[in-house]
């Protein structure tokens, strides 16, 4: 049983295995090795031999290696009667420490919300964290996406889980505080004709549907339509949920499209939908990686 005041692991299992690439911090450097916490494993401490620093050549130690920095390392070996973890920094590669410290910014912010959660309603923190987060990790892998979804859809998010009601209403309301994004202004350009007996009616009809479109989901996010001119439209959104107000874009879209072919007419997507900076011009970079994950959403979804 973990001591009251002992530092709770982020993920099920207590070690990591090896080749895993964990995120730990540099708490001395000698001119043998470096020994380090596990930040990810309750503050495990590990070792790196001189050896593992780097395959450079160099002449002094601190510059790859310094007490008191973060690094992504590789498992070598572990030894759980004794407690021993041997590490490699050179085994891992830039794009694999980028990916790391990404997962654990991710897996921080879950141990961070659900250890508050607990304090709130006066449950040991690691109970809490086997209630949520452990079988999380285990069926998907993640809890933090879990955690975004109880934003908008907190039955749903916490469904299959069996967690005290108090505990789940406390991390809602730490993950509102927490999780979310400031709103962002989102958008889809499209040309609109239709040259068939209804094209004016027929144009209005799918203008309207593009508008009403989502609107009696959650979380709520309001549609509007604006015209730049004859076949040039515009649908715009409003919303601090990315992901999700770029999905709705694409539904609107796809039920303007599916309305105007029973007119026989066209809804062309000019470009797709996206995501504005705070001076109203295109957000490439926010757009290229939300978009991706709206489209792998929809993707699973269709699957």
């Amino acid at each position: 049983m973990a001591k009251p005041n002992a530092p709770v692991r982020f993920y099920p299992n207590e070690y990591p295995e090896e080749g895993e690439k964990v995120w730990v911090k540099v708490l001395n450097v000698s001119d043998t090795s470096a020994t380090v916490q596990l930040l990810e494993y309750g503050n495990h401490e590990g070792m790196i031999p001189y050896t593992e620093f780097t395959r450079l050549r160099i002449r002094s130690i601190g510059k790859i290696i310094k007490a008191g920095r973060t690094e992504a390392v590789q498992v070598l070996r572990v030894d759980k009667e004794k407690r021993y973890i041997d590490l490699s920094k050179k085994q891992v590669t830039p794009n694999e420490a980028k990916k790391c410290e990404e997962r654990y910014l991710k897996a921080r912010d879950v141990h961070s919300i659900v250890c508050h959660a607990a304090d709130l309603v006066s449950m040991p923190r690691q109970q809490a964290m086997e209630l949520v987060a452990f079988p999380l990790y285990l069926e998907h892998g993640t809890a933090w996406e879990t955690l975004k979804l109880s934003l908008i859809k907190p039955e749903e998010a916490f469904a299959k889980l069996s967690i005290p009601e108090d505990l789940k209403n406390a991390i809602v309301q730490t993950a509102q505080h927490r999780l979310k994004e400031q709103p962002v202004k989102l958008r889809v350009d499209l040309e609109i004709t239709c040259f068939g007996p209804e094209g004016v009616n027929a144009i209005r009809e799918v203008l309207r549907v593009g508008q009403r479109s989502g609107e009696d989901l959650v979380p709520k996010i309001p549609l509007t339509v604006s015209i730049v001119a004859p076949p040039s439209y515009i649908v715009r959104a409003h919303s601090e949920y990315r992901e999700e107000g770029l999905k709705r874009l694409y539904d609107a879209v796809a039920a303007m499209t599916a309305t105007m072919e029973k007119y026989g007419g066209s809804v062309k997507q000019v470009e797709a939908p996206r995501i504005l900076g705070d001076d109203g011009e295109d957000d490439k970079k926010a757009a290229d990686s939300t978009s991706s994950s709206s489209s792998s959403s929809d993707d699973e979804d269709e699957n």
